[in-house]
């Protein structure tokens, strides 16, 4: 369990990361500027990243839904003139995402706790 503990820890740091990238150095926004065609391609790109990552770490089927949420509406919303640039600069979908990583090591990390498999502290 501590392994897998570890492992999805290492897995939310590169998730935590791109996060940064895409949404706090404003990657997002940038190329979301080219219409359509630079929403669309950031977007299919952090889909796959996350999903990928999620698979790894075995993230709920809730939480999957979620980040592909995210990214839908990142995606539509982002493609429409100016509003879209705005949405982009505030909706931060890969932050939103990197949370439910995190939440769910918390969750991995609290039932190895109960289990007696880690000790806390």
């Amino acid at each position: 369990m501590l392994q897998k503990i570890q492992a999805a820890k290492h897995t939310y740091k590169q998730v935590e990361n791109y996060a940064k990238r895409m949404d706090d150095y404003g990657v997002d926004v940038i190329v979301g500027l080219i219409p359509w065609a630079g929403d669309l391609l950031i977007g299919s790109i952090s889909t796959i990243f996350l999903l990928y990552h999620a698979a790894q770490i075995e993230l709920p089927q809730k939480d999957i839904i979620k980040i592909l949420w995210y990214q839908a509406s990142d995606v539509l919303i982002g493609a429409i003139p100016v509003l879209g640039d705005i949405w982009d600069f505030f909706f931060k979908a890969n932050k939103k995402s990197a949370k439910l990583f995190k939440k769910h090591i918390k969750k991995l990390t609290k039932d190895a706790i109960k289990e007696g498999s880690i000790i806390e502290g």
